[in-house]
């Protein structure tokens, strides 16, 4: 459903256009705001470990990018790098065996294809992420030079060629630089997710409409 707003005078710099929810939306609003409680407590988690489960949480790691505990990916939060600066080269390419194919490495239409590296396989849940990726791929922290600045990752990402149909392959970059580089939610894990978020309904009074549209 759709609604247009049509202003009946002029609206000038500085005012305000308010919408009343209702008394029922109000008075829900108020109870959820009096028994609230933070999915992350002040003491940022049990035994001082990280609690990726506010978004809040998640936004401000993007201040403190070298940090080691950030960079395995949990199950609120991954990796992210820009893509536009993913190296495209040979030397960069990690192919991944698909399921199945046990043996270190492999070979399929005369490339070698690597069973899993670094802990990542063919199914990792990065590959899903890469195919609803615009800009940002999900990426991979290996290590970090914290003097030169620089992350060594590997992207996630899926190539179709004449060669190669839809092969999930990892590219490597050494030299990745800090703004190039951030954490985010996973799909569907950030605060508007939760199950705790507020939601209610937002009962439309009768007057709003003219009364030609009611005649139905």
């Amino acid at each position: 459903m759709v609604i247009d707003f049509v202003a009946t005078r002029d609206i000038y710099p500085g005012e305000e256009i308010f919408i009343d929810y209702g008394e029922a939306w109000d008075s829900a609003w108020k109870k959820h705001v009096e028994d609230f409680a933070p999915p992350c407590q002040d003491d940022n988690g049990d035994k001082g470990t990280p609690c990726f489960k506010s978004s809040k949480f998640v936004a401000a790691m993007n201040d403190d990018k070298f940090n080691k505990l950030y960079h395995d990916w949990s199950e609120e939060h991954f990796t992210a790098c820009r893509r536009s600066v993913m190296p495209l080269t040979d030397e960069s390419i990690i192919f991944l065996a698909s399921r199945g194919q046990n043996s270190k490495w492999v070979v399929q239409n005369d490339f070698e294809y690597l069973a899993s590296f670094r802990g990542i396989d063919h199914d990792h849940v990065g590959f899903d992420l890469a195919h609803m990726a615009d800009e940002w791929l999900p990426c991979f922290v290996l290590r970090v030079d914290e003097d030169d600045e620089v992350f060594d990752v590997v992207y996630f990402t899926f190539e179709t060629s004449t060669q190669v149909e839809d092969a999930n392959v990892l590219r490597r970059m050494r030299t990745l630089t800090v703004p190039d580089i951030k954490y985010l939610n996973k799909p569907y894990r950030s605060d508007m997710h939760w199950v705790g978020a507020f939601r209610h309904e937002t009962h439309i009074p009768d007057s709003i409409f003219p009364d030609l549209w009611k005649d139905l």
